[in-house]
């Protein structure tokens, strides 16, 4: 049977982790610091463009959205930063027919295309989702990773008495002591889309109370 100082420290790490998981905790802490530095970026639109040329402005972009958006991290040299914007459009970029650096690279020697700005648009994107994957790998270290299997399983209980409805059967067949060793799995079932938990929040409940009480109430600071 679970202790209740292990009820309110699972209560309190669930009303964390879906706090810090949010969209709405995301957009405000990662896309758009790097959306107002993709908006703040200039570049000399005189110069012909050229492979080199393209390259530096590519790399000028990139460090530029390190040093403005992503204060936290290192600080990109020019050729780190152009070496980044290369390997970020050959794995990411697409256009109608091909893929990759190159593709972009003739899309931007194109007349009949957009120029630059939708290349760097997706680099910006690309960014930003790199970026929300490590800061959710960085929550789940420092939530879940470290915690008493007591509390692990108190968590997989709670989760599953509060939000079961979402799950399937045979996640719903399993003990809590079976689940506690899988808790990054089974919190990445429920904030697919955060908007879920909240409709299945059911009001004046002491769980919704506890997580409520938890949370830091959009006061957000960046934690990467």
């Amino acid at each position: 049977m679970m202790s209740s100082d292990s009820r309110v420290e699972a209560a309190k790490i669930i009303g964390e982790v879906f706090e810090l998981l949010s969209d709405e905790y995301l957009r405000y802490c990662i896309d758009e610091p790097i959306e107002r530095a993709q908006v703040g970026f200039e570049y000399d639109g005189s110069i012909p463009i050229t492979r080199h040329t393209f390259n530096g402005i590519l790399g000028d972009f990139v460090g530029y959205i390190y040093k403005q958006a992503l204060s936290g991290q290192r600080i990109l040299s020019p050729s780190q930063a152009q070496t980044e914007a290369v390997e970020i459009l050959e794995k990411g970029y697409q256009n109608a027919h091909a893929h990759g650096y190159y593709a972009a690279l003739l899309d931007v020697l194109n007349p009949e295309c957009d120029g630059l700005n939708p290349i760097l648009s997706q680099i910006a994107e690309v960014i930003a989702g790199s970026q929300r994957k490590k800061h959710i790998m960085w929550v789940y270290g420092s939530r879940i990773v470290m915690l008493k299997w007591q509390t692990k399983c108190a968590i997989a209980e709670m989760l599953i008495q509060r939000w079961g409805g979402l799950l399937p059967a045979t996640i719903l067949n399993c003990t809590p002591a079976q689940l506690a060793g899988h808790l990054t799995e089974l919190f990445n079932l429920f904030v697919v889309t955060d908007k879920t938990i909240d409709k299945t929040l059911m009001p004046n409940t002491t769980l919704n109370s506890t997580l409520n009480d938890s949370k830091p109430h959009r006061h957000y600071s960046k934690s990467i």
